[in-house]
């Protein structure tokens, strides 16, 4: 209970669905992780009583999550869908690939290769997303502007 990979996981794997809405994975993933959270903390207390911890580590974190948590609500409400998706996923992919060959045993140079090869395919993904999106919009202004001939002449004026 309280391992780091279950949220970025389960919050890429739906949102890949396409059948949640952004604002609401990430709402129902944060709100399970923050119950996750409570009891492994009341765990660790009722075990060591907090004699363990390491004070700036953890103020540190509470401060991140307390300046990301405002950027990270912003993001998902103003990013479509497909860009968050290929964003997220490819952070995963790309912050988890060098651990994973690490444990397979690939050496550290051809490591060094696989993540920057993944670190590009992600960059291409996140251009493809954001030109398929501008496209997708430009399309359907198209579309609204051609079942409107009116609106078309007043625009030409």
């Amino acid at each position: 209970v309280g391992g780091g990979g279950w949220g970025p996981v389960t919050t890429s794997t739906l949102l890949s669905t396409g059948r949640v809405l952004p604002r609401r994975t990430v709402g129902t993933v944060n709100t399970s992780e923050l119950i996750v959270s409570l009891g492994a903390t009341s765990g660790f207390l009722a075990h060591n009583g907090g004699q363990a911890w390491k004070w700036p580590v953890i103020l540190g974190l509470l401060i991140g999550g307390v300046l990301a948590a405002p950027l990270a609500a912003w993001l998902v409400r103003v990013l479509p869908v497909r860009v968050l998706g290929v964003g997220a996923g490819g952070l995963i992919v790309f912050t988890n690939a060098r651990v994973l060959l690490g444990v397979v045993g690939v050496p550290t140079g051809a490591t060094a290769f696989v993540s920057v090869v993944v670190g590009l395919a992600w960059v291409a993904g996140l251009v493809w997303a954001v030109r398929t999106e501008v496209y997708q919009r430009r399309l359907a202004r198209l579309e609204a502007a051609s079942a409107d001939p009116e609106s078309l002449c007043e625009r030409a004026r």
